[in-house]
């Protein structure tokens, strides 16, 4: 090892004889030096503030979404291979409903009838020879005793189900200490009901569930930023939506009978961009927080309508369009007879569907009334209804598909760090005032006796998991998701 004395000898004698050179070399090291603590202190203050924005990310919460797993054999029926036990409960509940039916028609004067092809059980032609004759039987999935068949299945689950919301909200807070557990809720709505109003006009042919906005693919991405334009909505509590709201502005303050929305920023900017003079997010960090501002400013109050129309007049709408292809197809037949009843499309947008053709017969016209009359007596008659819903965006959602990080730097401070946000087009439950299309929005709502209603009853739910920290969230995900 080299002395001390000696260093410092060494040291003289190379000032002596190369001291340009030295003093280059102590300029560089105390460059590179410089230049390290300079980065340690910025590092320093980055990562306190990365800390304190993913601590203000969903209020300091990590948020896990949990959905009740429930085995096939309560949600799944099977066409062939019936059992025995299967059997026999189909056949039991197929006397029920014929029973049911009988003595409720006879109530009304009324005679019930039940067609052969109805029946639950229909003769296989793929049954082996030596299998018993009264066991050659599949399931008919377009009976009216499937849907009681799926129902008794569900209410068997719900009946012994460990995985209800208080269940849940025991486990996730008492072992993975959860601060809060709330639950999840869907709308009703969707492309086959409801249509977007896009530019105040009403397209028919959105009456779709394959319908998607122009340039939208048909991924998960794509979904969640055309929530709204496809009527995708689900109900959040205030409390997991706050970091996303929009202070209440003069604009608000004005609207009567609307329904809250919160969007994200790209269907913001798809839906209103345009209008506003907001263009797409740009791609340098630095510039989207402005943009975002802007976008926030601009978009808070803006208003859009969807009309929602019930089963009843998408039938008829399904009528126009196939009694219109028909006279187009037979344009110029002399013995083609058109139908003698023809509807006609809604002059205004979500408007009421009118009769532009009635050629009946006095007789047809008093049967037609006796089925509808025989059917509100049994309750199996709807009226067709529509109803013009406006939606005021109170929120927006920072949302950036990974999938664009692919093949350049485009990327978000959200993605840069992880940060999860919702994603979709959410109504904040404690902001609806739970009479602005509370006939149509609640899933529940037109879902009285089927399986989501008995799932409903027996409080099995989707439901959104709060933790504190990272680590509780990640222990609940690794041993019960």
């Amino acid at each position: 090892m080299i002395r001390t004395r000696h260093l410092f000898k060494l040291t003289v004698a190379k000032l002596r004889t190369k001291p340009t050179l030295l003093l280059i070399t102590i300029a560089i090291s105390g460059l590179l030096f410089t230049l390290l603590f300079a980065a340690i202190i910025v590092s320093s203050g980055f990562l306190k503030s990365t800390t304190a924005y993913l601590d203000k990310s969903n209020n300091g919460n990590f948020l896990v979404q949990v959905a009740p797993v429930i085995p096939d054999k309560y949600t799944q029926a099977p066409n062939y291979d019936l059992s025995i036990d299967t059997i026999k409960l189909l056949r039991s509940l197929e006397q029920k409903y014929i029973a049911a039916q009988t003595q409720l028609y006879k109530q009304k004067g009324l005679t019930f009838d039940y067609p052969v092809d109805e029946h639950i059980l229909q003769p296989s032609p793929y049954a082996d020879a030596s299998t018993p004759e009264d066991m050659r039987v599949i399931m008919n999935g377009n009976s009216p005793v499937f849907q009681l068949y799926l129902q008794s299945l569900t209410e068997q689950y719900a009946a012994t189900a460990k995985n209800t919301l208080p269940d849940l909200t025991s486990l996730a807070t008492n072992t993975y200490h959860a601060k809060s557990v709330d639950k999840l809720e869907y709308s009703s709505l969707s492309n086959a009901s409801s249509v977007w109003l896009e530019g105040g006009k009403e397209d028919f042919s959105r009456y779709n569930y394959a319908w998607r906005p122009k340039g939208v693919d048909l991924g998960p991405y794509g979904y969640t930023i055309s929530s709204a334009r496809t009527s995708s909505y689900s109900f959040y509590p205030n409390s997991l939506l706050a970091q996303y709201l929009l202070p209440t502005n003069a604009i608000r303050q004005t609207q009567k009978n609307t329904i809250p929305v919160v969007i994200t920023q790209n269907e913001a900017v798809a839906m209103f961009g345009k209008k506003l003079g907001i263009g797409d997010r740009p791609n340098s960090i630095t510039e989207q927080a402005a943009w975002a501002k802007n976008l926030a400013t601009k978009v808070n109050g803006e208003t859009y309508q969807v009309c929602y129309r019930n089963p009843t007049e998408l039938a008829m709408l399904q009528k126009y369009q196939r009694d219109t292809t028909d006279i187009l197809n037979h344009a110029g037949d002399k013995t083609y007879i058109a139908p003698s009843l023809q509807y006609a499309l809604p002059k205004t947008p979500c408007g009421d569907i009118t009769i532009a053709k009635d050629t009946r017969t006095n007789e047809q016209k008093t049967q037609d009334a006796a089925n509808i009359t025989a059917q509100k007596s049994v309750g199996e008659y709807t009226a067709p209804k529509h109803e013009l819903l406006t939606f005021s965006v109170v929120g927006l959602i920072p949302f950036e598909s990974t999938e664009q990080t692919s093949t350049g730097l485009n990327i978000s401070f959200d993605q840069l760090f992880g940060v999860t946000n919702f994603s979709g087009a959410i109504i904040p439950e404690g902001m609806w005032d739970h009479k602005t299309g509370v006939d149509v929005l609640p899933f529940s709502a037109n879902n009285n006796t089927n399986q989501y209603a008995i799932l409903e009853k027996a409080n099995i739910h989707t439901a959104i998991v709060a933790f504190g920290d990272i680590a509780s969230a990640r222990n609940f995900m690794n041993h019960e998701t």
